[in-house]
């Protein structure tokens, strides 16, 4: 029995703790995943191995007394995520194996002991035999997140592919990970089943960035007009913005982090001005809810930066985001 655990630092659901939970599931491993609030200690007492996800620095130390608390009791206490995929430092007194790759092998670990999952960098070339994620805890309001736009919605999220086609933004976790766009291709299908199972408002895109500058993408959405939201780039052609609009995005979010030009540069986020706002009229003619993300305290930025920061912020609309710039690599061991 295994228990997949996340602290709810944004949102109270973890895409990877349900996906493997699905997995070891389908191969006939009982398997649960729980947020570490209130009950989750005494459930995890009931499971034999303990699994912990980690994304940022922030959840990482917020798990560590529940580690040490399921280490205490003898249970098998494996950790992995993004965090850990990226080369972060965990303790190795608070774990038994850690995952630096992707975990959807885990299911051999626990059938026959096989640490192999632990020794290499795991990656899913194919991930159309993924299963579907179970969803058994999801209620819908998962992902407000105080914005307006979501609030009352019944919310049920998807993940359609894998990998960012940027990739170079040097203030993301996206950088330590595999290049290659991956695409899963039962999209239609799946999409088609959340829908008519769960009957959501919106179906939430759960990637970082979904691919919709390739057409074997796109092409899985001609039959598809189902809402949705998703993560864009502000510089997104006009014709792959106008697409997705067309087959039912009715939200997104996407980066701004400086009202600066020259100040975004040093990011290598690769987006100007001109592309925001061309994208923000966009959003507004079709009436697309939409959140800019901004960041504060970038390196070397200037008065005059975060003077051109809050002009736009102030004037671009939608719902802003502000989230504080954090250097990644003092995250990294060797």
């Amino acid at each position: 029995m295994i228990l997949f655990s996340y602290f709810p630092l944004y949102v109270p659901y973890s895409h990877s703790c349900s996906l493997l939970t699905a997995i070891c599931k389908k191969e006939g491993i009982e398997a649960d995943y729980e947020p570490l609030w209130p009950g989750w200690f005494e459930k995890m007492i009931d499971h034999d191995f303990v699994g912990f996800s980690f994304i940022t620095h922030d959840d990482y130390e917020l798990a560590k007394p529940y580690m040490r608390a399921a280490k205490k009791l003898g249970k098998i206490v494996l950790v992995g995520g993004v965090y850990a995929r990226m080369g972060a430092y965990i303790d190795p007194a608070l774990y038994d194996h850690i995952c630096r790759g992707e975990a959807e092998t885990i299911t051999d670990y626990l059938k026959t002991g096989d640490t192999a999952i632990f020794d290499n960098s795991c990656y899913q070339e194919n991930i159309d035999g993924l299963p579907m994620n179970d969803l058994s805890r999801v209620v819908g309001n998962e992902f407000h997140r105080g914005y307006k736009f979501l609030q009352g919605l019944k919310i049920i999220p998807y993940q359609s592919s894998r990998g960012c086609g940027w990739g170079k933004c040097t203030f993301c976790m996206v950088q330590f990970q595999p290049k290659k766009i991956r695409i899963k291709h039962t999209i239609e299908r799946d999409l088609t089943y959340l829908y008519e199972t769960y009957k959501p408002d919106l179906i939430y895109m759960m990637e970082e960035l979904p691919p919709y500058y390739m057409k074997e993408w796109r092409d899985q959405w001609e039959n598809l007009y189902i809402p949705f939201k998703s993560y864009i780039r502000a510089d997104i052609k006009p014709e792959h913005l106008e697409f997705m609009i067309e087959h039912g995005l009715k939200a997104c979010g996407f980066g701004v982090e400086t009202g600066s030009d020259s100040l975004r540069a040093t990011l290598n986020k690769g987006v100007t001005n001109e592309d925001i706002w061309r994208t923000v009229g966009i959003l507004k003619k079709n009436n697309i809810a939409y959140s800019p993300f901004f960041m504060g305290g970038i390196p070397g930025e200037t008065a005059q930066d975060r003077e051109d920061s809050v002009v736009m912020y102030n004037t671009i609309g939608g719902e802003p985001m502000v989230s504080k710039w954090s250097d990644l690599s003092r995250y990294i061991c060797s």
